[in-house]
This record gives C-alpha cells, sequence and structure tokens, in this order.
C-alpha cells in the first residue's frame, strides 16, 4: 500500500532537522571546486534559460505559480530570514564598508566644492563620484 500524502509530509518535516545538520556537513566536507564548475556551466546556464525563456515554459511556470498575491504570501512568510541573513553578512559588509567609504571621503575631496543653488554643477559633482566609484568597481568587496 502507498503511503499517504499526509504521513509523506508528516515524516518531511519532522526529518527537516537532521537533514539540515546532514546538509551543512557536505557543504563542509566537499572537496569539489564549486564556484570554478559554477563559472564553466556558464554557456550552459545561458543555453538553458534563453530555451526556457523563448519555449514558454518560462512564462508557464510563472503563470502556474499563483500569482502576486502568492508571492507576497510567501516571502512574508519568509521575512524572518532577512535578519538572519543581515547578522550572517555583518562581518562582510564591515569589510567592505572598510574600504568603500574611506574611497569615497577620498573621491568627495577631490571634487569640486558643492555650489548651492547650482543644480547643474552639484549634478556633474554627483556624476563624478559615481564614474569615480565605477572605475573602482570590484574593490570594495568584503
Amino acid at each position: 500500500m502507498a503511503k499517504s500524502l499526509q504521513s509523506v509530509v508528516t515524516k518531511w518535516k519532522s526529518n527537516a532537522g537532521g537533514a539540515q545538520q546532514a546538509y551543512a556537513d557536505g557543504v563542509n566536507s566537499t572537496q569539489v571546486d564549486v564556484m570554478g564548475r559554477a563559472i564553466q556551466a556558464a554557456p550552459d546556464a545561458v543555453r538553458n534559460f534563453t530555451e526556457a525563456i523563448t519555449s514558454g515554459r518560462w512564462a508557464a511556470a510563472i503563470t502556474a505559480s499563483g500569482g502576486t498575491a502568492n508571492w507576497k504570501a510567501m516571502t512574508a512568510a519568509k521575512v524572518g530570514n532577512y535578519s538572519t541573513g543581515i547578522q550572517a553578512g555583518a562581518d562582510k559588509y564591515q569589510r567592505a564598508m572598510s574600504k568603500l567609504l574611506p574611497a569615497i571621503d577620498s573621491i568627495v575631496q577631490s571634487l569640486p566644492a558643492r555650489q548651492p543653488g547650482n543644480v547643474s554643477a552639484n549634478v556633474q559633482r554627483v556624476a563624478q563620484l559615481a564614474l569615480a566609484l565605477h572605475a573602482r568597481k570590484g574593490e570594495f568587496k568584503g
């Protein structure tokens, strides 16, 4: 006799704790160059994504997902993950900001002075800041 839907779902939920630890153990013990493989898979990713778009599978999956109301409900149910992610990334954020903030200060000091009332000059000043930061793209990662 086949297992009931309820028993399968109940077992799945009750095994989640052990599965979480098994997942973490698997990540910690892997010897695979995960990032290298991801880079190597880029052509396949582009091809598969393009095929999903052009075939209509992507649109069908979005349509079948339950729409915006379902997205809102599912997102709201995971809102607690936001602060968990912030806490997990705090050290990386601090390392990035320790590079970015001095760079901004240095760039701003090299810009022409603000000109109150001269919107055009101030827009140019902001553009210079943006271009200077863009030129240093990639330097500020944590």
